[in-house]
């Protein structure tokens, strides 16, 4: 659908494998977009976006449930999506 950066490329806990099934999914679906849940960096949303548009929930506050893993993650995430078929909510 569309191209945007390698998702490889992006910081984040999908792997190679999980990020082609998530595209598979996204591009086999009947019709509609995508709905994620947790955004991160990106690493997902732009696999997905590169398949279908998506709708991108996460509040990019930075607390991923450790105290330690506090980093604000909005700035990182705008500058991989850009471009692509994302609406951040």
């Amino acid at each position: 659908m569309t191209s945007g950066p390698d998702w490889r490329q992006i910081e984040g806990w999908l792997t190679e494998a999980e990020g082609m099934l998530l595209m598979e999914c996204a591009r086999t679906a009947p019709v509609g977009e995508v709905v994620e849940v947790g955004s991160y960096h990106g690493r997902s949303t732009v696999a997905l976006a590169s398949v279908r548009p998506v709708w991108a929930v996460d509040p990019h506050e930075g607390d991923m449930g450790e105290p330690t893993m506090r980093e604000p993650s909005w700035e990182p995430f705008l500058k991989n999506i850009g471009g692509l078929p994302v609406t951040p909510v």
